[in-house]
């Protein structure tokens, strides 16, 4: 039997949740001189650029660093999970912790736990789905489209350069 796909949103509607991120961090932080992106190696990181570059278009005079973060999704601990973004790097800054999907909460919060240490100004969260099933304790402070799901659905994000989708499955 054929798994079944639904495709709940597509390029543009993703490129328009993007720019609403873009637009609604810029507007909480509008006094900052610089931003600090790390997405979630993968499609995390694919979301995070787009929005680093939504942000430079409705805001050229702001520095966006952009950065990645390795967690092993399959087996998250804060030993193998590691960054290109350094402490002096994020020391006193905004840090927006980045991913596609937010299911159980688990990998974000590995996200966030792993920049604590560096003395951030503040830490948030940005993610382009989420499906409602924090089992830790952290939630997204920025949502392109909240979804309730069950247990046995999949969401999928491809982003490609022109035909990005997200699908149930």
């Amino acid at each position: 039997m054929m798994e079944e796909r639904i495709q709940i949103l597509d390029h543009g509607k993703i490129q328009l949740k993007t720019s609403r991120i873009a637009r609604h961090l810029l507007e909480d932080f509008y006094q900052e001189h610089e931003i600090v992106l790390v997405g979630i190696k993968g499609s995390g990181f694919e979301f995070a650029k787009r929005i680093a570059a939504e942000l430079q278009k409705v805001s050229p005079e702001t520095s966006i660093l952009l950065g990645d973060l390795y967690i092993d999704k399959k087996n998250p601990n804060l030993q193998s999970t590691y960054s290109d973004i350094s402490s002096e790097v994020a020391n006193n800054k905004v840090v927006v912790v980045i991913d596609d999907v937010l299911n159980t909460g688990k990998t974000l919060l590995y996200g966030v736990t792993h920049f604590l240490g560096y003395q951030p100004k503040c830490i948030k969260t940005a993610v382009l789905v989420d499906r409602s099933h924090n089992d830790f304790p952290i939630k997204a402070d920025y949502i392109g489209f909240p979804m309730a799901t069950t247990l046995m659905e999949h969401v999928k994000v491809v982003f490609e350069e022109n035909d990005s989708k997200a699908y149930l499955e």
